[in-house]
């Protein structure tokens, strides 16, 4: 299997399990509290990773530079805020919804790439972002949305 094949079964198998995340995540949140919701999420992943790390012998934790730590923790608190907003989200407002507001990334990625790692689009990819908006404006469209909480914290995660 060539990388670019592995690269596209590890994002088919994301996209799955991302899905699953949000059908289970709503109805979890149907029966728990945010807090209790996320003490389960944010700990299970943390076990997995200190499993993974002792596993290494501490290869991934003892393993990275001082000077990008700093950075790494900003990711960190950075994806928490968004995790917790987007289940937040995923309380307040319909599943579809989440759905057209998670393919904003395809629009946010790319233009952040652009700006930060300086990073050229081809027009086929520029295409293929546009091809995947309209898809999700497409199945996500009702009459008479109107902007609600659940849809601002979607934005900002």
């Amino acid at each position: 299997m060539t990388d670019t094949q592995k690269g596209i079964s590890y994002a088919m198998a994301s996209t799955f399990a991302s899905a699953i995340v949000v059908l289970t995540g709503k109805s979890l949140l149907y029966t728990l509290d945010i807090y209790t919701f996320s003490f389960y999420w944010f700990g299970i992943c943390s076990a997995y990773f200190v499993l993974a790390d002792i596993r290494a012998r501490g290869r991934y934790i003892y393993g990275v530079p001082r000077k990008l730590l700093p950075l790494l923790l900003l990711i960190g608190v950075i994806e928490t805020g968004s995790a917790l907003t987007y289940f937040i989200a995923l309380k307040a407002i319909d599943p579809a919804f989440i759905a057209f507001f998670s393919n904003l990334m395809l629009i946010s990625a790319p233009f952040f790439g652009i700006i930060f790692l300086k990073e050229k689009l081809t027009w086929i990819e520029i295409s293929g972002i546009i091809i995947a908006i309209a898809g999700a404006v497409i199945m996500t469209y009702e009459d008479g949305i109107s902007i609600n909480t659940g849809v601002i914290l979607l934005l900002v995660s």
